[in-house]
């Protein structure tokens, strides 16, 4: 592989973890931070920059602009403090609750229930599995932590780690390391989020009140598409 090639392989995959890393802060419960971001632009820039250097396909690249492009506009002149206070109480409502939560952000809750018995968080196959990948990529669960594994912000969080690595690798010129990591990439992708996320997103842009989650739901259904498409 030539300097030039393996410059580029590492600049997508670089592009590719800050893609994840950025879809994982939207779907953390927000902070003022984040509602800061949004209202300077700075979030929406960052995305669509992902979008653009992974040459998604004209028409998905083409919503996802346009849908950062009305987000800016939209926020642009607001509050952030309103802005903070409204995207907390509707991840509370879509996630959390107090009362009937519009959509579970736990892979196992989607994938390990019946309809005669919920799964259990944490303690589930697909608790067991997630946590198995996280392990064997060199990471440990925090004690501190209270959040189950497959939460769908710590799911991402990993793709973006995972991702990061890979980049790392192919900077360095290992081909060995970044086919390790390329490896758990694809398997992850394949093996959690694409059997559950799709359903998530499309709850989410079919129920939320607020756009923003709309929009963050479109454009990480569109990222799991693209990435899908790639690893096959």
């Amino acid at each position: 592989m030539t300097s030039n090639a393996v410059s580029s392989a590492a600049d997508l995959a670089a592009a590719r973890a800050d893609l994840f890393r950025l879809l994982a802060v939207g779907f953390l419960h927000p902070s003022p931070e984040f509602a800061q971001g949004l209202v300077d632009g700075a979030f929406q820039a960052d995305l669509r920059a992902c979008v653009t250097m992974l040459d998604w396909p004209a028409a998905d690249a083409a919503r996802a602009a346009a849908r950062l492009d009305d987000a800016t506009a939209r926020l642009a002149a607001q509050d952030p403090d309103a802005v903070y206070h409204e995207l907390a109480v509707e991840y509370s409502r879509l996630f959390i609750g107090p009362g009937t939560i519009v959509v579970s952000p736990y892979e196992s809750i989607h994938l390990d229930g019946t309809p005669e018995m919920r799964a259990l968080v944490m303690v589930s196959r697909s608790s067991k599995a997630v946590l198995a990948a996280y392990r064997e990529a060199g990471l440990e669960r925090g004690r501190e932590s209270n959040e189950p594994p497959e939460h769908i912000a710590t799911e991402l969080e990993f793709m973006y780690f995972v991702c990061f690595r890979e980049a790392a690798a192919l900077a360095e010129g290992d081909e060995a390391g970044s086919s390790a990591w390329e490896t758990r990439r694809v398997a992850f992708l394949g093996e959690h989020l694409q059997a559950w996320l799709p359903g998530l997103c499309k709850t989410v842009a079919d129920e939320s009140r607020v756009p923003l989650y709309v929009d963050l739901a479109e454009i990480l259904a569109s990222t799991i598409k693209f990435e899908a498409g790639r690893a096959g």
